[in-house]
C-alpha cells in the first residue's frame, strides 16, 4: 500500500501544515526569546538596585535614617518593575499579533490543500466505488437490474 506522503495532494497539504507549524512555532520562540531577554533585563536592574540599596543601607551611620534610606533606595526598584510591566505588555502583545499575521497568512493555503486532498480523494473513491458496482463482462443493464430480477420466461 502507498504512503499517503507520495500521493500529490497528501503531500501538499502535509507541506502547508508543516509550513504552518514552523511558522507558528518559529512565532511563538521568538516571544520567548524577547521574553527571557526581558526577564534577564530585569533581574540585573534589581540585582544592582539591591546591591546599591544595601550598600546605601550599610553606609548609614544613624539607624533612624534606615527607614528613610530603604524608602528612598525603592524608587527605583519600582520605576523598573513598572517599565518591566509596560515592556511585557507589549512582547506579550507583540507575540500576539506575530502569531495572528502568522496563522492569517498561512490558512488559505492550507485551505486550498485540504480541499485539494479531499476533492482527489472524493474522486479516487468514487472511481473504486464505480468499478466496484460494475463486474467486469457485465453489461450497463444487468447491473442496473435489481438481484431479484430474473431472465427466466414464465412457462
Amino acid at each position: 500500500m502507498p504512503s499517503y506522503s507520495s500521493r500529490l495532494p497528501m503531500r501538499s497539504h502535509f507541506d502547508a501544515q508543516v509550513d504552518f507549524f514552523s511558522e507558528l512555532a518559529r512565532a511563538g520562540i521568538d516571544a520567548l526569546r524577547r521574553l527571557s531577554e526581558l526577564n534577564v533585563q530585569l533581574a540585573r536592574q534589581l540585582n544592582d538596585d539591591a546591591l546599591h540599596a544595601a550598600r546605601a543601607m550599610v553606609s548609614c551611620s544613624y539607624p533612624f535614617q534606615l527607614p528613610v534610606v530603604a524608602a528612598s533606595e525603592s524608587a527605583p526598584f519600582i520605576e523598573h518593575l513598572r517599565s518591566y510591566q509596560q515592556q511585557l505588555a507589549a512582547v506579550l502583545s507583540g507575540a500576539q499579533v506575530e502569531l495572528a499575521r502568522s496563522a492569517g497568512s498561512r490558512l488559505p493555503g492550507i485551505s486550498r490543500a485540504a480541499a485539494a486532498t479531499l476533492g482527489g480523494m472524493a474522486r479516487r473513491d468514487a472511481g473504486t466505488a464505480h468499478s466496484l458496482a460494475r463486474p467486469a463482462g457485465d453489461s450497463a443493464v444487468s447491473a442496473a437490474r435489481p438481484p431479484h430480477e430474473t431472465n427466466h420466461t414464465p412457462e
